[in-house]
C-alpha cells in the first residue's frame, strides 16, 4: 500500500514570489518540479527565476536560487553555471534552470542590496546554505573555497577566522581532549582537509601570510 512520507504545499511560494517586490511579474507559477537526486525532497523552479527546496525539519521552503544578488560576481545567467563548482552538481543545475525559467520577454525583479562586494559575500553564504540543504558535498566545497577567497581578497579577517576556527575544531579534539559538540566532518567532507584547502587559498594573499602560517601550525599540532 502506498504511503505518504512527506506532504508539502507550494502555495507559500507563489504569493511570496509574486509579491517579492514592486513591479514583480504577475502570475508567477511553477515552471518545473521534481525530487532532489540526493535528498529525495521536493524542488520547485518558479517562473520568476527563483527555486526552492522543501526542508522537512523546518517545514518550510528554502530558496536555493534567488535574484536578490544582481551585482554578485558569482551569478548564474543564461542557463550557464557560475563556474565555481566542477559542474554537474544539483545546485548548479537547479540554479541554471531557474535562470532560464522566466517567460520570453519578461524580466524578474532584481533589487540591489548593498555594494557589489556585500552582495557577492551574501550570495556565497546563500549558496553554501543551499549546497548544504541539497546535500551536495562537491558544490559545498567549491562554494566554501570561493567564500574563503572572497573574504581573503576583501581582507575580512574576522569572518575568515570564524570559518577557519570551525574547520579546525577545538584544541585537543582527536587526542583525548574535549570538543564533544564539534563534528569533524560535514556532508562526508573532513573539515580539516577543507581547512588545508582553504589555507592554500588564503596563502595566495600576501597580506594574510601570517594568518595562513598561524592556522597551518595549529592544524599540524591538531593532527
Amino acid at each position: 500500500v502506498p504511503t505518504c512520507v512527506l506532504e508539502a504545499s507550494v502555495a507559500p511560494l507563489l504569493p511570496a514570489a509574486s509579491g517579492a517586490a514592486p513591479g514583480a511579474p504577475p502570475g508567477v507559477a511553477i515552471a518545473a518540479m521534481h525530487l532532489s537526486h540526493s535528498t529525495g525532497l521536493p524542488l520547485a523552479v518558479l517562473t520568476d527565476m527563483t527555486a526552492a527546496a522543501f526542508h522537512p525539519a523546518l517545514k518550510a521552503w528554502l530558496r536555493v536560487a534567488d535574484t536578490a544578488f544582481p551585482a554578485s560576481a558569482y551569478g548564474v545567467s543564461g542557463g550557464k553555471g557560475s563556474g565555481v563548482s566542477d559542474g554537474g552538481g544539483e545546485l548548479e543545475s537547479v540554479q541554471a534552470a531557474a535562470a532560464g525559467s522566466a517567460p520570453l520577454g519578461t524580466l524578474a525583479p532584481m533589487l540591489a542590496r548593498g555594494s557589489a562586494a556585500d552582495q557577492s559575500r551574501a550570495h556565497l553564504e546563500a549558496n553554501l546554505a543551499s549546497a548544504a540543504a541539497l546535500a551536495s558535498p562537491g558544490e559545498y566545497r567549491g562554494w566554501l573555497l570561493a567564500y574563503v577567497g572572497h573574504l581573503a581578497g576583501a581582507g575580512d579577517g574576522g569572518r575568515l577566522r570564524e570559518v577557519c576556527d570551525e574547520l579546525l575544531g577545538p584544541a585537543g579534539y582527536g587526542q583525548g581532549g574535549g570538543g564533544a559538540a564539534w563534528s569533524p566532518a560535514f556532508l562526508g567532507l573532513d573539515k580539516r582537509d577543507l581547512l588545508r584547502a582553504a589555507l592554500g587559498v588564503v596563502g595566495q594573499h600576501r597580506a594574510l601570510q601570517r594568518f595562513a602560517a598561524e592556522f597551518s601550525a595549529l592544524l599540524e599540532n591538531a593532527a
